[in-house]
């Protein structure tokens, strides 16, 4: 009876009703048909709600072999979108002829502080102002030493 529900929720190809189904078996404590399930239904359910389901009920290692077989299915995908995107990479840079000569004023001259945005720190009161500088303390009224900024 348990083998018709696994096959028709597979065939239903339902997500929901696969992860109701798994949820039934988790509860009634059948591993073995929690673990066919996930075989069964593989391409209809959700990593996370299996490693979730598996936790709670202390049962991961009937979820194990999916969720092995599950890193190894998103393990090559990213692999194979690696190689379509370096492949791609290569082709345009083979392509696109450069916009660049020696003689460029970009490449002679890189563009403003790098491109970078830069923070400036400029204390109110040093030394090349004319105002004297006190880097034992604060001003008055503030109660704590001051701390010189770095490199000074």
């Amino acid at each position: 009876m348990y083998k018709d529900a696994i096959e028709t929720a597979a065939e239903s190809k339902k997500q929901d009703i696969a992860e109701s189904l798994l949820d039934f078996f988790v509860n009634n404590e059948l591993k073995e048909c929690f673990s066919a399930c996930l075989f069964t239904c593989y391409d209809i359910i959700k990593p996370d709600v299996v490693l979730e389901l598996a936790w709670k009920k202390k049962i991961i290692d009937f979820a194990f072999p999916y969720l092995i077989q599950v890193v190894r299915e998103y393990t090559t995908k990213v692999d194979t979108l690696y190689k379509e995107l370096d492949k791609k990479k290569n082709n345009d840079n083979k392509n696109e002829p450069s916009s660049f000569s020696a003689d460029s004023p970009i490449v002679n001259h890189p563009p403003f502080m790098s491109g970078v945005p830069q923070i400036g720190y400029y204390p109110m009161n040093t030394p090349d102002m004319g105002v004297p500088v006190n880097y034992g303390m604060n001003p008055p009224n503030m109660g704590m030493p001051y701390q010189p900024p770095f490199g000074m």
